[in-house]
């Protein structure tokens, strides 16, 4: 199953251009002394088992908006999605929050943008997420789940394993492995690996790297280039952490 989400990207090139050049420019504007935006490693939401306190929120450029419902259940969602009717949804629960933390996610999405002779296609997911960290600097994720695809009908084993690392309390790297298993179709999908670092200056953050592989979600594929049928794509994005 093709993820409805994967054919919506920006164009023309220029125009992503520009706004990569809009978020540098953002970045200096914000190039006062840098403070803590990460101040412990269990601050850090993406691609981990943890969820923001109750009340908090981020938002990004394309980053989703996420939400702390509770202090140990995070909502996300990508809204600009909302408006290509596709409407989507992902629920985490934090079930042990330490030594180690041990959260369950379950999603939903669907595109009502172009029907097919079954009807209009999506996917519901469900998957563990274990973080450990290591030396107050260091975080450790890896997930498993299941997910079904419908219209048409897949039935599939999404798996990742990411690594955080704290160079200081504005600063922070990621490199994450990402795979999908059909079991519908047999073999190995979406293989993925993404690269970041990310700079916090207090509630706003820029980060930048490369994803190498498919992508759930990439606004920037049309800059992307392919070495061996392998596409090779920026990753940029801002967002805020009230």
């Amino acid at each position: 199953m093709r993820d409805p989400v994967t054919r919506y990207r920006l164009s023309p090139a220029r125009s992503r251009a520009a706004a990569f050049g809009l978020l540098c420019a953002l970045a200096l504007a914000c190039g006062r002394e840098a403070e803590a935006a990460w101040s412990r490693p269990e601050e850090i939401v993406i691609g981990t088992a943890y969820t923001l306190d109750q009340g908090a929120f981020s938002i990004g450029v394309f980053e989703p908006l996420r939400y702390g419902a509770l202090d140990s259940v995070m909502l996300t969602t990508r809204p600009v999605l909302h408006l290509l009717l596709t409407p989507n949804i992902n629920v985490r629960a934090r079930i042990v929050a330490e030594p180690l933390c041990l959260s369950f996610q379950v999603g939903y999405m669907q595109s009502f943008l172009e029907e097919r002779k079954s009807g209009f296609p999506g996917a519901v997911h469900g998957k563990f997420l274990l973080s450990v960290p290591l030396f107050r600097r260091v975080v450790l994720t890896g997930s498993l789940g299941y997910a079904f695809g419908f219209f048409p009908s897949d039935h599939q084993i999404p798996m990742a394993f990411a690594i955080h690392g704290l160079f200081s309390r504005s600063s922070m790297v990621m490199a994450q492995l990402a795979a999908i298993h059909s079991v519908s179709r047999g073999g190995l999908r979406q293989p993925n690996v993404q690269l970041l670092y990310a700079h916090g200056w207090s509630s706003f953050h820029l980060g930048f790297g490369v994803s190498i592989g498919r992508y759930e979600f990439m606004p920037w594929t049309g800059l992307s280039v392919a070495v061996q049928g392998v596409a090779i794509a920026p990753v940029i994005d801002a967002w805020w952490r009230f």
